[in-house]
């Protein structure tokens, strides 16, 4: 994505806005960080870390 150091884009700028989108929202309605972070590994199993991920 951008390496520009900032955390995040806005989608309504340049280059941005002529690209299309998909937002995904999952509610976890009162989950905890456990799996918060279960998720987060399955997803990782699947589809490898996120674009711009800080971890390794």
């Amino acid at each position: 994505m951008d390496n520009s150091g900032r955390n995040g884009i806005n989608i309504n700028q340049e280059p941005y806005n002529s690209w299309g989108w998909m937002v995904i929202v999952f509610k976890m309605k009162d989950s905890d960080k456990l799996i918060r972070e279960q998720a987060e590994v399955a997803f990782d199993e699947v589809f490898g870390r996120p674009c711009r991920s800080m971890e390794r």
